[in-house]
This record gives structure tokens, C-alpha cells and sequence, in this order.
């Protein structure tokens, strides 16, 4: 078992400490918290791996073992914080089932420390891949391989990017394990909000759909509702920058 803090207020004024097994879900946990009266049952919920000192963060999926991801932080910098997100339905496991979305364009990606170039991307069979330029005979190159990386949302400024608009794909395993920080996170920008929100769901769809070729949708059901697009959100936002005392 593992105890941890959860906090339930982005300023950190509210948290509550839980015990958790290596089976304990995210999805446990949510109702865990609705079952001592901490959260209202509204379906927005989602619990949250924060990154303070890098100032990125990315919400939980409903089957993912919390502790597992305890197990990949190296700081006290990492905290896991429950709030309301408006893309909560594209966390339920029956986004699996569903078939992954296509999706293509120019993004901006940092190749080196405060070096941008512009690329086109698009993903395919699980990996996200970028090009100099969209034609059909285009030399392309993989950004990275999402059986590997995730995406996360970036809740700080970041001073060199060529636009407000930022997200990063950043490896699953311990910062350690990597010979260069830009091994171990990618960052993107893209020239609009909504088209930032559009990559960020559909690059968490294809890790999903990397998942599902090794689980079973009914393996990781947790009695999720039914019946909500994961590409409408809901009226509920996303926090941003916050600092916790751990």
C-alpha cells in the first residue's frame, strides 16, 4: 500500500490522504472521494498528474493504476489533484471501442532547447510522426512512439514558444532513464486554442487505441456512463498553474 495526498482545491488549501494497492483505479479513487462527500456527483470529475516544477499535467484515464504512476515520479514536485475537466468523457474506457480519429496539420515542435521548427505531423498506427513538408512523397521521421509517451497539457507560460498555444509528449518511464531531456519531452505548439484541444484528445485516443490492441475493452470497463461524445466538452474548465505544499 502507498499513502498519498489527493488535493481537492487547485490551491492546495484542501487535500485528503488515501491509502492505495497497485488495483486501486482512477476510477476507484473518484469514487472513493464521492463516497466520503468530497466530491458532488457530477461525471466531470477527473484526477489529475501534476508536474509542478515543469508546469505540465495531464488527467487520469478511469483504469489507470494510480500508483503505478506514483512509482515513475522522482520529485516532490509531483502532486495528483481532482477537478472538473471539460473533456472528461474522452477518459472512459469506451473511447477503446471507438474508432481513432485522423488527424493532421502543421504544428511548431522544439527539437532543441529553444529551437522551434515547423513540421507536418499526423499519427498513425500508434506513433505520431512529422515531415518537412505534406506531400505524398514526404521523408518522414517519428516524434515519438505513444506506447511509450503520453500527452500532457502545459499549464505554465513557456517563455520561447512561438505560440500561447502549447502541449508536450512526454515518456512514461522514470526522467532518469533518458540521455537527453528532449529524449524524455517533446513540446508543441499549435497556432489556435481549438486546434491544441483537438491534437490533445486525439493523440490520447491513439495511445487508447495502442492500449486496446493489448486489453480487452471489457477488461478495463469501471462502470463509466454512457453517451457522452469525448469531443464535446462539457461547460466545466481546466485549472492552470498552481503550487502545492507537500
Amino acid at each position: 500500500m502507498i499513502a498519498t495526498r489527493i488535493y481537492l482545491r487547485p490551491d492546495g488549501s484542501l487535500h485528503k490522504t488515501v491509502q492505495l494497492s497497485l488495483q486501486f483505479t482512477t476510477a476507484m479513487v473518484l469514487k472513493y472521494l464521492r463516497r466520503k462527500e468530497l466530491l458532488d456527483e457530477s461525471d466531470d470529475w477527473a484526477l489529475f498528474e501534476v508536474d509542478q516544477r515543469l508546469g505540465v499535467e495531464r488527467p487520469l484515464r478511469q483504469w489507470e493504476s494510480v500508483a503505478s504512476i506514483l512509482t515513475c515520479w522522482e520529485d516532490r514536485h509531483h502532486v495528483l489533484l481532482v477537478k472538473k475537466y471539460a473533456y472528461a468523457p474522452s477518459l472512459s474506457p469506451d473511447v477503446v471501442t471507438e474508432r481513432p480519429l485522423a488527424m493532421h496539420g502543421w504544428l511548431t515542435i522544439e527539437y532543441k532547447k529553444s529551437k522551434w521548427q515547423k513540421r507536418y505531423c499526423y499519427i498513425k498506427d500508434h506513433t505520431v510522426y512529422h515531415a518537412r513538408d505534406d506531400t505524398p512523397n514526404a521523408s518522414m521521421s517519428v516524434l515519438c512512439y505513444l506506447q511509450a509517451f503520453d500527452v500532457y497539457m502545459v499549464t505554465q507560460d513557456y517563455p520561447t514558444a512561438p505560440s500561447a498555444h502549447v502541449f508536450c509528449l512526454r515518456g512514461q518511464d522514470r526522467p532518469s532513464k533518458y540521455e537527453k531531456p528532449e529524449d524524455y519531452m517533446r513540446y508543441i505548439t499549435t497556432d489556435t486554442a481549438g486546434s491544441l484541444d483537438q491534437w490533445v484528445l486525439a493523440i490520447r485516443h491513439a495511445k487508447f487505441d495502442s492500449i486496446s490492441t493489448t486489453t480487452q475493452a471489457g477488461d478495463v470497463s469501471v462502470g463509466c456512463t454512457k453517451g457522452r461524445s469525448f469531443l464535446r466538452p462539457s461547460t466545466t474548465t481546466c485549472g492552470q498553474s498552481r503550487t502545492f505544499t507537500t
